[in-house]
């Protein structure tokens, strides 16, 4: 994801096509709470000057294999193993408990 992408004075985030599942341009909406961390991330990651908006400590883009390598890490340091711990896992979670307080899942 890019940082051109991230537009927090309207509250969303553009995802290309090779970044979605149905390969189409999507628009996601933040809120204001996600805005506010993701100001404060920008202003700290800006000194790298890279184009991308997820950076490494040393300033260069980090790859879809390493939050999914990180998470599982993280999975095993937490003792997780009857879950697999991964991105489709925490988007699968957060939209039940999304739908089990009361949204609507359409």
């Amino acid at each position: 994801m890019k940082r051109c992408n991230v537009d927090l004075k309207s509250g969303y985030i553009k995802l290309e096509p090779h970044e979605t599942k149905t390969k189409r341009t999507r628009s996601v909406p933040i809120s204001t709470k996600i805005i506010k961390l993701l100001e404060e991330y920008m202003r700290e990651s800006e000194d790298f000057g890279s184009e991308y908006f997820f950076v490494t400590y040393d300033g260069r883009d980090i790859l879809s294999k390493t939050w999914r390598r990180r998470l599982t890490e993280l999975g095993e340091m937490a003792g997780i193993s009857s879950k697999r711990v991964s991105p489709h896992t925490f988007r699968h979670m957060r939209a039940l408990f999304y739908i089990m307080n009361g949204g609507d899942p359409f």
